[in-house]
């Protein structure tokens, strides 16, 4: 927020920040320590590393900070005034890792809803579930777009023929899709306005207004309106997760899927993937513990006069945990789906968006003829989930 101005900094420490920035000198700044209320104790350890104190990491090496300064050539800051304090009294730990976390949502969005492409084409879900007019009915947050892409997706699929679904209704986890993914959509976007406002906006204080020739004491540096943002992210990605878990185990029964058991291809003489179901379940209990609220109720401190505090950077920090977490469940499900519908015998009739996602898949993962260690299958599609759909 020094940009915005209302800090009081001198124009070397925002020169000094970008020049440490531009030629990668990274202070070494624990992730602990801050309560939302200005992240004051990990931005003490970036004006200590810009003052050539404390260490930082440079060219992949940490180093003491004035070693670091120096390779890098450049020249320690020379805090004055009002510098240490505007540097201090922000969120910057808080909104940049935001920041991180909401490029990583944006691309788990669209990944996420390839896997439910692909497994609609494995499970042979009815498309009535993404239908316009019916989701024009109650048109709740975001759910027509989420049914819009996901008929894209599905564009040239077989599933648009008459007879072709093997239900009248599927299980709430295929079927309803649109609503808890416009939900998470929702979600994401309020997220990104309140991290936008941080960004753009100065929270220090006091706020300095040159115009009016005053210096106002404030609690701009309060965060409750962001975490509760953040908070509502994390629990929607929860939902998300619940129903790609689901979605999962789903189509490793025979008795809902019709496919083999476990998706195995050589039937009861091998596992398949029975062993996958194991920390599919173990990463769902983990997001629904992460998913929990933190705000509430923090310790008072100085004396009583911080009584109230966001938590903010720990809210952002288990939310990303929530991330990294149903990245993996995503991935499981679109492996589970690419062997899904080769089992099913459908891959000429699949739509334009679930047959790139099973050429991504099998360009990674071969398909599983016999039983093997998947961990590395696991982490390579995780990793493409990680990043950009192309």
């Amino acid at each position: 927020g020094m940009a915005a101005g209302g800090t009081g900094t001198s124009e070397g420490v925002v020169l000094g920040l970008l020049a440490a920035l531009n030629v990668g000198v990274h202070p070494v700044i624990p992730s602990w320590g801050s309560v939302g209320a200005a992240d004051l104790a990990p931005l003490g350890h970036l004006a200590r590393a810009l003052r050539g104190d404390g260490e930082s990491e440079y060219q992949g090496r940490i180093m003491p900070s004035a070693e670091a300064l120096k390779l890098a050539g450049l020249e320690p800051l020379d805090l004055r005034e009002k510098d240490g304090h505007a540097i201090i009294v922000a969120n910057s730990l808080s909104t940049g890792t935001a920041c991180l976390a909401l490029e990583e949502v944006a691309c788990l969005i669209d990944w996420s809803l390839a896997a439910v492409a692909l497994n609609y084409e494995a499970f042979r879900a009815t498309l009535k579930a993404i239908d316009e007019d019916a989701l024009a009915a109650r048109p709740a947050f975001r759910q027509v777009e989420i049914g819009a892409r996901l008929r894209a997706e599905l564009s040239g699929s077989g599933l648009w023929h008459d007879n072709a679904a093997r239900r009248l209704q599927d299980p709430l986890s295929f079927r309803c899709v649109p609503q808890v993914w416009g939900g998470l959509l929702h979600a994401y976007e309020q997220a990104k306005l309140a991290t936008q406002i941080e960004l753009g906006h100065s929270g220090d204080n006091p706020v300095i207004l040159p115009e009016a020739e005053r210096v106002v004491s404030n609690g701009n540096f309060d965060l409750t309106a962001f975490t509760l943002t953040w908070e509502n992210l994390g629990q929607a990605l929860a939902h998300c997760a619940v129903g790609t878990a689901n979605r999962s185990m789903k189509l490793m029964s025979p008795t809902v899927a019709e496919l083999p058991r476990f998706l195995s291809a050589r039937g009861g003489s091998r596992q398949g993937y029975a062993e996958l179901q194991k920390p599919v379940a173990a990463l769902e209990a983990e997001i629904r513990h992460l998913a929990n609220p933190m705000s509430l109720s923090p310790l008072a401190i100085s004396d009583g006069v911080e009584d109230q505090s966001s938590m903010a950077p720990r809210i952002v920090a288990k939310t990303a945990g929530i991330i990294e977490r149903l990245r993996y469940l995503v991935a499981m499900e679109l492996i589970f789906a690419a062997t899904g519908v080769e089992l099913r015998g459908v891959l000429d009739s699949m739509g334009e968006g679930p047959r790139r996602s099973y050429e991504a898949v099998r360009a990674l993962v071969a398909p599983l003829d016999d039983d093997r260690e998947m961990s590395a299958d696991m982490a390579r599609v995780a990793h493409m989930v990680a990043g950009p759909r192309l």
